[in-house]
């Protein structure tokens, strides 16, 4: 659909929404057929959408049954949200090392944190780069729940027993403020929609109708996404492609400029959030690269919230890029800010 077009079928549902004042998210068409749409996009068969993107990552722990003295193996590159999650469901993060091209879990190095108590592994897609979903599963076993935080790697595959999606700023699909969980696991879904509508028993598995006189199954929250920002992320997937597609154009140009300034590309990402590479910069390089950002994983557990109930094993990998690493954004469409960046990085070969 083409952007013009698609924007009038928004400001079309966000009319009839209002107009309707059928604005929340429990029950509701227009999130529903949300859901279904970014399932679709994630090649699995159920998608509960959230308020927030750490929202989804605590209530599927909670779905899984992570809680008080369980452990959850997490990355040494991650994002504070990641870990608060793991951390407000009473469980101990315990923090591995990350792949030296990849920025993601090394399965390798899982096997250093692993105990009785493990019972569950995020696996975080970190600047567009995917984890090597399989070979974590492998290290971690059959029993280990394996959550895969896709922030930043949406759209992709789903791979894990389930995914939890950030919808916030800074991502391809961006509502301001929002996230979502899928998952293939029937049983999983239907108690994330227990968990996300106050345990209501009554809300049906695609989450299009209510059964009000049923009462509540368990003690859950209120976390469903407004029908507002389901018609948002309606336009937003409307578009994606588009989207994509000029990030991908800026991602290719930076990755074949970069090397000649002495970066040594990571893996190229599934999703082209980001053009990632270890350096270091050349002396006075970086004032003259515009699109050069932070990084969206850092060693978030060193923070001293998490720092004082983490346990940590040692991570060289994650020590050394934390240092070295250098991501040039692809999401700024100001093609002079694409063209100075090419430029300076040719220039200082």
């Amino acid at each position: 659909m083409e952007s013009a077009e698609a924007l009038e079928d928004l400001l079309e549902r966000v009319r009839a929404l209002v107009t309707s004042g059928e604005l929340a998210g429990i029950a509701n068409p227009t999130l529903a057929l949300f859901e279904r749409t970014l399932a679709v996009r994630g090649a699995a068969q159920h998608a509960v959408a959230t308020v927030s993107g750490t929202m989804a990552l605590e209530l599927a722990l909670e779905a899984a049954g992570v809680g008080r003295g369980h452990e959850v193996i997490v990355p040494a590159l991650s994002a504070y949200g990641t870990l608060a999650a793991v951390l407000r469901r009473r469980a101990t993060p315990v923090i591995v090392d990350v792949h030296p091209k990849r920025l993601t879990l090394d399965p390798l190095a899982i096997r250093h944190g692993l105990s009785e108590h493990t019972r569950a592994v995020i696996a975080v897609h970190a600047m567009g780069i995917a984890p090597d979903v399989g070979s974590i599963r492998s290290a971690v076993g059959p029993s280990v729940f394996v959550l895969e935080d896709m922030a930043q790697g949406f759209p992709g595959t789903v791979r894990g027993d389930a995914a939890a999606l950030s919808l916030s700023a800074r991502k391809p699909i961006d509502l301001g403020e929002g996230g979502a969980v899928l998952t293939n696991d029937v049983d999983l879904a239907l108690a994330l929609r227990w968990l996300t509508c106050l345990g209501h028993a009554g809300v049906s598995l695609d989450g299009g109708k209510v059964e009000w006189n049923r009462g509540h199954v368990v003690v859950g929250t209120s976390a469903r996404m407004p029908a507002l920002q389901a018609a948002l992320g309606l336009y937003r997937l409307e578009t994606l492609r588009e989207t994509l597609q000029q990030q991908k154009t800026r991602l290719i140009a930076l990755r074949r400029a970069a090397p000649q300034a002495g970066l040594e590309p990571l893996v190229e990402p599934v999703v082209p959030l980001a053009a990632c590479f270890e350096g270091p910069l050349a002396p006075g390089l970086a004032e003259h690269l515009p699109l050069l950002r932070p990084a969206s994983v850092y060693q978030a557990h060193k923070e001293p919230p998490i720092a004082r109930k983490a346990r940590l094993t040692d991570t060289p990998v994650a020590d050394r890029l934390e240092r070295t690493l250098v991501v040039l954004a692809t999401d700024v469409e100001d093609p002079q800010a694409l063209e100075r960046t090419v430029k300076a990085l040719v220039t200082f070969a």
